[in-house]
Formats: C-alpha cells, sequence, structure tokens
C-alpha cells in the first residue's frame, strides 16, 4: 500500500475517532445518572488514545499496524443499536457503545 493511500486511510480513521470522542462528551454532559456519565467520559478518553496511537503511527512514518489475535463473540451482532437519550439504561449505553465500535470497525 502506498503512504499517500496509508495517509488518507488514517486521517479518515483520525476523523472518526474525534467524531466518536465528540459524540460521548457530548453524551457524558447530557446524562444525569452518575454511572452513565462516567461510562460516557471513559468512551471518551478511550477514543482520544485512538486517535493519539493513529497519529503517532503516522508520525512514525510506519506502514503496518500489528493487532493482536482476539476472540471476536460477536455480542454486539446480538443486540440493536439504542438511540441516545438522556434518561437511556446502563444496558442501552453499553449496547450503543458496542454498535458503534462495531460501526468503527468496519
Amino acid at each position: 500500500m502506498n503512504k499517500d493511500l496509508i495517509q488518507h486511510i488514517v486521517d479518515y480513521a483520525i476523523e472518526r475517532e474525534k467524531e466518536s470522542n465528540n459524540f460521548y462528551t457530548r453524551a457524558a454532559e447530557r446524562v444525569s445518572d452518575r454511572s452513565l456519565k462516567s461510562i460516557f467520559q471513559e468512551l471518551a478518553a478511550e477514543e482520544v488514545s485512538h486517535k493519539d496511537f493513529l497519529e503517532e503511527f503516522l508520525r512514525t512514518g510506519a506502514t503496518e499496524i500489528h493487532i493482536s489475535d482476539f476472540d471476536d463473540y460477536n455480542v454486539s451482532d446480538t443486540v440493536e443499536k439504542p438511540k441516545f437519550t438522556e434518561e437511556m439504561s446502563f444496558v442501552d449505553a453499553v449496547a450503543l457503545a458496542m454498535k458503534k465500535g462495531e460501526v468503527a470497525m468496519k
């Protein structure tokens, strides 16, 4: 894969990480439940770490990312993507995060 294509793909991924961070940050600000607020704050921080990883990848000039094998139990395939609401349940918040992660991976 040529460097221009890698740059384009990683730039695209970085923008998606920023969007996800903004979504989770706004969600944390809108919910009143402390547990949900904490979950959304943690998810926002995770998106920042993904963005930082991708930016470092570009800085190093690397051309490959090695990801360790992992078991995918396809749990997100078993749930529907709920709509965000300020009163959503913990289970719906986790389902929303799983579905957003599934889309991001694709």
